[in-house]
């Protein structure tokens, strides 16, 4: 038995770690809370810019189901290609306004994939605002948020700009533009 808490403690205690250095990640990724979240445009009023990190970090596994297709996605189906990590939900208003830009954005770049995150929303309403929107590119369904929390999400809408291994290295907290988009992938492909 007491084996058996010992081992216990020793998950609890790797657990509290890898927590507390997925907050420290969060802080280098996202310095600014975005609209649907809390903090939305910055102080200068020109809104949110993609933020570089100052060194990558690995993404977290995002595999799932596609809400509006049913078709199983996962990151790893993109190895070798840059990737843009996008949470949005049918409930988030600046999501709604920045999923045409993001749409543009994959169009003028299909050398990039874009993968959705679509943020604690029912099948349902997913499936709605793809229809409306007619956006094209493939998403992983997160209704419980534990993608969310694997991200250390901070504000609505946020994106994630990887590099071709996947590494992250830079992020957009708020509502984006296409010109933002295309900033983000430059962050993320820089040598």
């Amino acid at each position: 038995m007491l084996r058996h808490v010992t081992e216990l403690e020793q998950r609890r205690r790797g657990a509290r770690r890898r927590r507390a250095s997925l907050a420290l990640v969060a802080l280098a990724l996202v310095p600014t809370l975005a609209a649907c979240g809390g903090g939305g445009d910055d102080a200068s009023g020109s809104g949110p810019a993609p933020q570089a990190l100052e060194r990558p970090v690995a993404a977290p596994q995002v595999a799932g189901t596609d809400p509006t297709t049913g078709a199983q996605v996962s990151l790893a189906d993109y190895a070798g290609t840059p990737v843009v990590i996008s949470f949005w939900a049918s409930w988030c208003g600046p999501c709604r306004e920045e999923l045409p830009a993001l749409e543009a954005f994959a169009e003028a770049h299909p050398e990039v994939q874009v993968l959705g995150v679509n943020y604690q929303d029912s099948e349902a309403d997913a499936r709605s605002l793809q229809a409306a929107l007619g956006f094209t590119f493939p998403s992983v369904a997160d209704p419980r948020g534990q993608l969310g929390g694997d991200f250390q999400l901070i504000g609505m809408p946020t994106s994630f700009f990887l590099d071709a291994e996947h590494q992250v290295r830079a992020s957009l907290v708020g509502g984006g533009e296409r010109e933002d988009f295309d900033e983000g992938l430059r962050l993320a492909t820089r040598s």
